[in-house]
């Protein structure tokens, strides 16, 4: 269950052979993953309202339509948003994207239409092949940021405040991105929150800087 909600997010990432030039990489990918043009749709079998797009330059990623039920598609664009702004490199790059696709795919003797004339949500960058796990240096990033956002589909047994041995694993740079929070920074993630759970996300943000030892 959490391996899939961590694959959900981009948390699992190829295994390179050295460490990906995060800036000047997740800066291309962005540009690919906003204009590219679509070679090729499929179906996600595991996930009924995803489609695994094939862009121009052997670009996989993941299609997630959104709409007024379907609100999650506008969080992993804000929380890839997020993430960027505090220098967590953990989440896949995220773009918001509008397509005019229209695709037949025969499955068995029954030939089904996925139709996506005019649809807007997530595209995030997908990886193929041999997977691995965020590091167990990330990890207490990722908790810090999962306490800070609590994203609305994940659900953990513990949800635990990151202590002070987690939060010293935060980089200077991170810590005073993290300081820096406000309302209007958030504002311009594009949460799809109300202005009250925004500040509760500064007020976990509070209770976090009170761990720093």
């Amino acid at each position: 269950m959490l391996k899939n909600l961590l694959f959900s997010l981009g948390l699992f990432v190829h295994q390179p052979h050295s460490e990906i030039k995060e800036a000047a990489e997740a800066s291309v990918m962005l540009e690919a993953l906003k204009a590219a043009s679509v070679l090729g749709v499929s179906k996600l079998s595991d996930s009924p309202e995803s489609y695994l797009l094939t862009l121009e330059g052997d670009v996989q990623a993941v299609f997630k339509p959104a709409s007024e039920e379907e609100m999650t598609p506008f969080f992993d664009v804000a929380i890839y948003e997020a993430s960027r702004f505090l220098g967590f490199p953990n989440i896949s790059p995220t773009v918001l994207r509008s397509f005019q696709i229209k695709q037949v795919i025969r499955v068995k003797k029954d030939m089904i239409e996925y139709n996506l004339i005019n649809a807007t949500g997530s595209l995030q960058r997908y990886f193929s092949g041999e997977i691995r796990c965020i590091p167990s240096k990330g990890l207490p990033q990722w908790k810090i940021f999962y306490y800070l956002f609590r994203y609305p589909e994940m659900s953990f047994d513990r949800e635990t405040i990151p202590d002070s041995e987690e939060m010293r694993c935060l980089s200077a740079a991170s810590l005073e991105k993290l300081k820096s929070l406000n309302i209007d920074i958030l504002k311009s993630f594009n949460l799809p929150r109300s202005d009250e759970k925004l500040n509760a996300i500064l007020e976990r943000r509070n209770v976090l800087l009170q761990q720093i030892p």
